[in-house]
């Protein structure tokens, strides 16, 4: 599995990571650029449909972390 920038996993338009991640911004895809903090999605970038990082409240995270740790232990 990927290791992705904090960034993306804390912002609150974070939607998924598998199979691939996506977002609000974008929907489709999260650019690869973003998505490895090459750049910072702290401006407008092409394609994100107006909407930039704002960070995830501790809740939001917390309740990310505790359904990503359920997905896998359904896998083993």
């Amino acid at each position: 599995m990927a290791t992705y920038g904090t960034l993306c996993t804390h912002c609150k338009y974070f939607l998924r990571a598998n199979p691939k991640a996506v977002c609000e911004a974008f929907p489709a895809s999260i650019p690869r650029e973003i998505l490895f903090s090459e750049v910072s999605h702290k401006q407008p970038y092409q394609g994100d449909n107006g909407l930039q990082y704002e960070r995830a409240t501790e809740e939001q995270i917390q309740d990310r972390l505790r359904e990503a740790q359920a997905r896998r232990k359904k896998q083993v």
